[in-house]
This record gives C-alpha cells, sequence and structure tokens, in this order.
C-alpha cells in the first residue's frame, strides 16, 4: 500500500493574556467602582463585576503569609454610591493595608449591612419580603446582626444600606463573608491588587506582603 501521509500536527495551546500594566488594572478598578451592585446580576455565590471587595489585613489571616486566608474572612465591598459625598470610603481599617478581589473568582458565602464578627447566621427573606426599611439601622430590614443577606440578594441589600449611610451620614461598612478554603486554593487568580492603607508600617506591610504574593 502507498505511504500514508503523517497525521497533522496538533495547534500550539494557547497563549496566556499578558499581564495589565499597572495603568490598566488600576483603570479597571476604578471602572468597577463606579459600577451600582444593582446594575448587575448576583449569582448564588461567586463575586460580581460591581464594586470593590477589599479585605484589610486584621490578623485572622496566616502568620508569615498574610495573603492566605486562615478560615473564612471578612471584606466591605465598596461602590461609589456607598458613602455620602465627602465622606472616606467605608471599609474596615487596619495597620498592614489589604488585597482586592477578583469578580468570577471569589466565592462569597454570605453579607450583612454592618461588621458583626467575621461570621454567617441564619439567613434573611427575599428583599421583596421584608421590604424598605431605611429608619432601623443598617437600612437593609435585614435585622443586623442577626440575619446575613444571601448573595443573589446582595444588589438590593448593598443599595439600601447604602441609601440608608447616605441619607443619615453614617460611614459604615458592610461585611462580606469571603469562603476561605476557596481563596487558597484559587491563589493566585483570586488576588487582583493589593492595597496601602494609611503610610508607615501599613504601607511597609502591604509592599512586603506583596513581594512575598508574587
Amino acid at each position: 500500500s502507498p505511504p500514508q501521509p503523517p497525521p497533522p500536527r496538533r495547534p500550539p495551546p494557547p497563549l496566556n493574556p499578558p499581564p495589565l500594566s499597572l495603568t490598566e488594572a488600576v483603570k479597571r478598578i476604578n471602572e468597577r467602582f463606579r459600577v451600582s451592585p444593582t446594575d448587575v446580576v448576583w449569582g448564588a455565590e461567586m463575586l460580581a463585576d460591581a464594586g470593590v471587595l477589599i479585605h484589610c489585613f486584621d490578623g485572622w489571616e496566616i502568620s508569615g503569609a498574610i495573603y492566605r486566608a486562615k478560615g473564612d474572612q471578612s471584606a466591605s465591598l465598596v461602590f461609589s454610591d456607598s458613602a455620602y459625598p465627602g465622606a472616606r470610603i467605608p471599609v474596615y481599617m487596619s495597620r498592614g493595608g489589604g488585597v482586592i478581589f477578583r469578580p468570577g473568582v471569589t466565592r462569597l458565602l454570605c453579607g450583612k449591612g454592618k461588621d458583626s464578627g467575621g461570621h454567617c447566621t441564619d439567613f434573611c427573606d427575599s428583599p421583596h419580603a421584608v421590604g424598605h426599611a431605611h429608619d432601623f439601622f443598617p437600612g437593609d430590614g435585614c435585622f443586623w446582626p442577626k440575619m446575613s443577606w444571601r448573595v443573589k440578594d446582595f444588589g438590593i441589600f448593598l443599595a439600601r444600606t447604602a441609601e440608608y449611610s447616605r441619607k443619615n451620614r453614617r460611614n459604615d461598612h458592610n461585611e462580606i463573608i469571603i469562603d476561605g478554603d476557596h481563596w487558597n486554593t484559587h491563589l493566585p487568580d483570586l488576588i487582583e491588587a493589593f492595597v496601602s492603607i494609611g503610610t508607615g508600617p501599613a504601607d511597609s506591610t502591604a509592599r512586603a506582603t506583596y513581594i512575598q504574593f508574587r
């Protein structure tokens, strides 16, 4: 029989996209900061492409590698309407900076309208069932700190607490609980950026952790 032609070569594997420049990364984060949580659809568990989710180092990370989680972790989701005009961005303030999480990669467990100790509780009813409750702190109508938000309801509850804060000129941060095991198994993709909050030791900690992470 005549010789058979060799099989066709397999196509080369796709190349990973080049990393964003610092300017492009900052631009992307700033653009997302201006997107309201009510303008996107939230799924059952993943961080949506709206606002900026920040975890400030607070001593509950793995010692010696604080870009890794030790159990479930707290964060705050901030966006352009989450504070009244002239107020600082409402996040938990630490002395060591923190990290910004990448949408679509970060698994969330629940949320609350105010800091409540870093854990989920029983879930609140649908926001359509509990109604508007802007006269009661923190404005979500979800009976803080006894009840938590489901991830799929984040858009409405975040908008309510932001409206309450603006109306009453408060600057309270919300609390979003992140799945710590998922965090650790999805590094490095899960962390989008490191952020320095403050100067001196805080700036040094953030920069040193970023260098270690790389």
